[in-house]
């Protein structure tokens, strides 16, 4: 294997640069150089490799499966249970990619790939911004992907919610004193009553 050994804060330290015959010669030098350069500037080479193994690479489907664990249980029923349905779906179409390498544009491909209502869809886009909030909080990534994606933009405005149709009491009257068969007014009759 090829080694640079070094000394920084009065310690020897050693950093490992790659495993011959995987690594030339050459190649080694030139790694060598440029963590020699690195601590000049005050960086320690053995550091940052301990930092790139402590920092896991996580898919997006370790992330949901820690969420579920750590954060949709704490939900409450209802919740857990729209929750899941999109979970699966975020699963199904992200779930092999690196957390780190998702990006915008990842996001809004998954929130625009599902044929689903706009109230579906906004649930979808709160467990897209809930499990990459979570992924920030572990600091897996330093910022979610969702940060300053808007919503109407990606799935439009939600539509008008439909207004309740309720008869008057004169419209009633007509209804009921309009001529029909006694089938007809008994059945009508028993629609009004039981509110169907």
């Amino acid at each position: 294997a090829w080694v640079l050994r070094f000394r920084h804060g009065g310690r020897r330290q050693e950093v490992t640069l790659g495993r011959y015959p995987d690594m030339t010669l050459a190649a080694a030098r030139i790694a060598a150089s440029r963590r020699r350069v690195a601590l000049l500037d005050g960086i320690n080479p053995a550091d940052e490799v301990r930092k790139a193994k402590a920092r896991k690479d996580w898919t997006v489907r370790q992330l949901i499966n820690d969420y579920r664990d750590k954060v949709l249980k704490t939900l409450a029923d209802s919740t857990q249970r729209s929750y899941e349905r999109n979970l699966t779906r975020v699963e199904n179409g992200m779930g092999a990619m690196s957390v780190g390498s998702v990006g915008p544009a990842d996001v809004v491909a998954e929130l625009e790939r599902h044929e689903i209502g706009w109230v579906e869809a906004f649930t979808l886009w709160c467990v897209l911004r809930g499990i990459f909030k979570h992924a920030a909080g572990k600091k897996i990534i330093v910022a979610s992907p969702c940060a300053g994606i808007s919503l109407d933009s990606v799935i439009g405005k939600r539509p008008e919610v439909k207004k309740r149709l309720m008869l008057t009491d004169d419209e009633l009257h007509v209804l009921l004193t309009a001529k029909m068969r006694d089938e007809n007014k008994l059945a009508l009759a028993v629609m009004l009553a039981t509110g169907v």
